[in-house]
């Protein structure tokens, strides 16, 4: 349903107009949302929770609230 709401917003935003998506941890733990975003070429920037998964590109995980300010 936000996907569907997304692709409406998106027809009203001309092409060379940057987006960054925001939202609260209600909904900012969700990886399909992430992904929708990503898929648009928008930019996101989502609260989370400190239990929140860490995915890296790599495939490793990590919790969170284990991540200090400035580790990739």
């Amino acid at each position: 349903m936000i996907g569907e709401l997304l692709a409406l917003v998106q027809q009203g935003i001309p092409a060379h107009v940057p987006v960054l998506v925001l939202a609260d941890r209600g909904i900012g733990t969700s990886p399909k949302l992430c992904q929708k975003v990503a898929d648009m070429g928008w930019h996101y920037l989502f609260r989370v929770t400190r239990q929140s998964k860490i995915i890296t590109e790599q495939g490793k995980y990590t919790i969170y609230q284990q991540v200090q300010a400035g580790q990739t």
